[in-house]
């Protein structure tokens, strides 16, 4: 996806989105949850944007774990102001007090709403942040089921709260197995780009030469990967939009991308920028050019891939 002028650009995906569909209609009975692991860039965040842009009639809060601070009061007060915002309609909102959480969950019980203010205060002491995160899942779950909903609470890039493959698990795992098999309305999807942690967090098989860890068996796992030709060449073709342009320039930036979703977006953007002002065709030799301005140039790319 880029947001270069007025038009969305999403690609793909099908598969991916299904898992999704399917895991929020059918609540499975043994992996109640799940995990979407990819590479960075590869396009988690924008899938689940993607998923959340066409609603049933289900709440689906998002919390960005990566951008919240390490106090467990943030963390508390986001999680519990997207859950009220989604239950309220408001998915955009974005109460920043246990004040304005609580105006906007007016229509809400009364009596749950009012224990976010003393859970909120309690998580900033900061003494025991896996106390503060069971007591904030299970009030969030607390609060869908006063609302009479069920959906997903999506954690974008939470592999800072595992282990690696050879380490002891985290507190924070333990935690969230208890509360993962005691939620009744609310599902959980972990995401993150640290492939070798999350994997060994879930994993879905346990293995003699791995001893199980508290979430074993309990998360299914679903991976993105790079885009196909195809879909390369579509996103290419949206960026590109009515850009005169031949098929070997646009088969070059799979060859140089690999199929890499925001590798694609930015070289092709960087391309049809260079051929405007040049006031020429998008040939094989300008995507090159462009490849190697952005790698010399910015590193974008480099560090993207």
């Amino acid at each position: 996806r880029t947001t270069m002028g007025p038009r969305r650009k999403f690609v793909d995906r099908r598969a991916e989105l299904a898992a999704l569909d399917d895991f929020l209609r059918h609540p499975p009975s043994a992996a109640r949850h799940r995990a979407l692991i990819a590479p960075r860039r590869m396009g988690k965040t924008e899938l689940i944007g993607e998923f959340r842009r066409t609603p049933p009639k289900a709440v689906l809060p998002y919390v960005d774990v990566e951008a919240a601070s390490s106090s467990p009061y943030d963390f508390a007060l986001r999680t519990l102001a997207a859950v009220v915002a989604e239950l309220a309609g408001e998915r955009d909102a974005a109460p920043r007090t246990p004040a304005e959480v609580a105006v906007l969950g007016a229509r809400l019980p009364r009596s749950l709403i009012e224990r976010i203010e003393p859970l909120v205060t309690r998580a900033g002491s900061g003494t025991e942040p896996d106390a503060s995160l069971r007591g904030t899942l299970l009030l969030a779950d607390e609060l869908a089921v006063g609302a009479k909903k069920r959906g997903v609470l999506f954690f974008d890039e939470c592999q800072g709260w595992f282990a690696g493959p050879e380490e002891p698990a985290t507190r924070i795992e333990s935690v969230l197995r208890e509360v993962a098999d005691r939620l009744r309305a609310l599902r959980l999807v972990f995401s993150g780009s640290a492939a070798r942690v999350m994997e060994a967090t879930f994993r879905e098989a346990v293995r003699e030469e791995h001893p199980p860890r508290p979430l074993h068996g309990r998360v299914a796992i679903i991976r993105l990967g790079p885009f196909s030709r195809e879909d390369t060449a579509k996103l290419v073709d949206l960026v590109w939009r009515s850009a005169r342009a031949d098929e070997a320039a646009r088969q070059r930036v799979y060859v140089l991308t690999r199929g890499h979703p925001a590798g694609t977006d930015h070289l092709a953007e960087r391309t049809a920028s260079d051929a405007r002002l040049a006031r020429r065709a998008i040939d094989v030799d300008a995507v090159s050019r462009a490849f190697v301005a952005e790698l010399f140039e910015s590193g974008g790319y480099l560090n993207a891939i």
